[in-house]
């Protein structure tokens, strides 16, 4: 970019597929320390360190009527800055022909020394301020599909989500480019009043400045159940509702289940829609 290299990487990935059809998928990569472009929000680009992931997906015979699927994936950063993984596991059951049941859930946990928090403007001059984020989220799918005859079925989608993320830790970029990561950033040190920080540098003249607490929660729920009756062929009839219900508070909860049950209490949006169409010939 600019005639900067921004990165190098190597993987490899090693699949197989058993006789009794389960699979069992393993991935591992190496991505060299990254010039990102994209860090500072629009300031300038800065080294980020290397990383190493690491990943396996296993599932069970899909031609069976219960199919277990799991996911795993980490991430390890260099001079341990930061660390990320996840866990998805899923689980399909068709009881009969007609009806398939499937639930999901996904786990992930982050913390990330290098995460973008503000750039406040001080006498003239931009500050890029970065800090460690500590984040968790939880996320479930359920999907209901039922085809009651040849011609009249019922969809059902429904995907509660929460995340909540705390900072700590926070730095202001002194030489993005530095060839030594503690080189690239002064440490500084907070001070917390009504939800306003005050930050002072530690050891190094970084002017005074302020912002938000960045801390957050943030909570999703939202559905779909759509009725379909084809009651002349070509000719449909749906019935469609969906819900939304969204929570987000700076600064948050700190516990990923207190932002799941605060949803509960969340006012919902509902939608409600019906079509029709008619099939004819001229």
């Amino acid at each position: 970019f600019g005639k900067h290299p921004l990165g190098t990487s190597v993987g490899t990935d090693l699949y197989g597929e058993f006789l009794n059809n389960w699979a069992l998928d393993l991935q591992a990569s190496y991505t060299g320390q990254v010039l990102d472009p994209r860090l500072l929000r629009g300031g300038p680009a800065m080294l980020t360190p290397a990383a190493w992931f690491i990943g396996a997906h296993f599932r069970s015979d899909p031609s069976t009527s219960v199919v277990f699927e799991i996911d795993n994936r980490n991430t390890f950063l260099k001079y341990k800055s930061g660390r990320t993984f996840s866990l998805d596991p899923s689980l399909s059951v068709m009881p009969v022909t007609t009806l398939r049941l499937a639930v999901g859930l996904d786990y992930s946990s982050e913390f990330n020394n290098l995460q973008y928090v503000a750039a406040p403007t001080v006498d003239g001059a931009t500050q890029y301020l970065l800090g460690r984020i500590d984040r968790r989220s939880l996320g479930a799918t359920f999907r209901a599909d039922w085809n009651i005859t040849n011609t009249v079925s019922l969809r059902y989608y429904a995907s509660p989500f929460g995340s909540v993320g705390d900072y700590s830790e926070f730095k202001a970029v002194a030489n993005p480019r530095a060839g030594q990561y503690n080189d690239r950033y002064v440490p500084l040190s907070p001070l917390l009043e009504e939800g306003i920080y005050g930050i002072y540098a530690s050891g190094a003249s970084v002017p005074r400045m302020t912002f938000d607490n960045p801390d957050f929660a943030f909570g999703q729920f939202r559905s779909v159940l759509v009725f379909r009756w084809e009651y002349l062929p070509g000719s449909q009839f749906y019935v469609v509702w969906t819900q939304e219900r969204t929570r987000f508070t700076q600064p948050g909860e700190d516990f990923l289940g207190g932002t799941l049950r605060l949803l509960g209490k969340t006012p919902a949006t509902n939608l409600f829609l019906m079509k029709l169409s008619y099939w004819f010939t001229l």
